[in-house]
């Protein structure tokens, strides 16, 4: 009897662990769209994206691709991350890069590279003030927009989905 009662535990122990380890994940993790630049918003698609793309004639070059020849550990669940550059792309009137990253086939963020960084900077803070502070900006419930500088010394302003981001974040504690 005394070892059904143990038994009993560690079945209930072990359901419960696995709950956990499921929604630190972020398989349970919220699921909610939220606005990035220009109409693009989280969770869309790649295919959706892409085909947008298309439909608007942009030049779309894939600069990360997710996919690998490597075998896949058992040990750690896989993420898959995809990362388009779009040359030429208008916001607010002014030619840039965009980059679009996309974690596990969603949307999470995009990041828009000027090519006049000044005259931008003065017309985004017409829209958003508080962004020339560089301090991050929560423009709704799960989209941050900050302000960078990239490993090639080039500004961006980056629209973020946070709960996907805390996602990312979660992966890498878990699997680094």
């Amino acid at each position: 009897m005394r070892n059904m009662y143990i038994a009993g535990w560690f079945f209930i122990a072990v359901f419960v662990g696995v709950g956990c380890q499921l929604d630190s994940l972020g398989t349970s993790s919220f699921t909610v769209r939220t606005s990035l630049i220009d109409g693009f918003v989280s969770r869309q698609s790649v295919t959706e994206v892409e085909t947008k793309l298309r439909q608007d004639n942009a030049k779309v070059v894939v600069v990360e691709d997710g996919k690998s020849n490597e075998q896949r550990s058992i040990f750690r669940s896989p993420l898959l991350v995809r990362v388009l550059n779009v040359v030429g792309f208008t916001y607010l009137g002014f030619e840039g890069d965009l980059r679009l990253e996309f974690i596990d086939g969603e949307l999470a963020s995009t990041w828009f590279f000027p090519s006049d960084v000044t005259h931008f900077e003065v017309e985004i803070s017409k829209q958003w003030p508080m962004t020339i502070s560089e301090q991050p900006v929560y423009l709704d419930a799960a989209t941050e927009l900050r302000v960078g500088v990239d490993y090639r010394g080039k500004k961006y302003w980056a629209w973020e989905d946070t709960n996907l981001q805390q996602k990312v974040e979660r992966w890498i504690e878990q699997n680094t």
